[in-house]
């Protein structure tokens, strides 16, 4: 259970649930790692598997840390922009890292689907990955009794999407932040932006 402590110097009433403490430094070590170890324990990933992920940073290094566990590799497909930090990292993990324009990366990822070897991780349309995030609504509820509202940073939403499963049995609403750049939730058109992870350009 990551803490939740009071954000500091922002509003009365507000806090922050520290995800970043979690051992591969962020809030996908709650579903990413968790469902890959457990699929290479039933026998769906062996050793001599490649993890494909195409990913803005967070989850390219939750699955890293995942193969660095299990003894395979990992390939993360990463934006030209990706943070040189997170990318230092991965590869300090021991993951291999290619860094392209986003229609590249689609290209990259489309021709690991299906070939042998390679564990193509689908964090938009996998219901195991989402159902993992769920222990975090669980845990706001635990920590916070009488919580009123909950704000999630949007990516793929798969964290989002799990945690307001959790927390819609109590009616706490879940809000979704992203980008004034790329409103992409809001309707609005992908633009550039400088938060690196948080609305990723639509697949073309």
């Amino acid at each position: 259970m990551t803490p939740l402590l009071p954000a500091p110097g922002l509003l009365s009433g507000l806090s922050l649930k520290l995800e970043y403490l979690n051992p591969s430094l962020s809030i996908k070590h709650r579903s990413l790692p968790t469902t890959l170890l457990e699929r290479a324990r039933a026998g769906r990933i062996s050793r001599d598997a490649t993890l494909v992920i195409m990913t803005a940073g967070s989850a390219g290094v939750s699955v890293a840390w995942a193969a660095s566990q299990i003894g395979c590799k990992a390939l993360l497909l990463m934006p030209d922009s990706a943070p040189d930090s997170v990318v230092n990292y991965a590869r300090w993990l021991g993951a291999e890292v290619e860094r392209r324009p986003h229609p590249q990366l689609q290209e990259l990822l489309d021709a690991h689907r299906g070939m042998p070897g390679s564990h193509v991780v689908e964090q938009l349309s996998d219901p195991e990955l989402i159902g993992h995030y769920r222990e975090v609504g669980e845990e706001l509820l635990r920590q916070a009794p009488g919580l009123a509202a909950v704000t999630v940073s949007a990516g793929t939403c798969a964290s989002l999407m799990g945690i307001a499963e959790a927390l819609a049995p109590a009616g706490v609403p879940v809000y979704a932040v992203e980008p004034a750049e790329a409103a992409v939730l809001s309707g609005e058109p992908w633009r550039p932006h400088n938060i690196p992870g948080l609305a990723p350009p639509a697949p073309t």
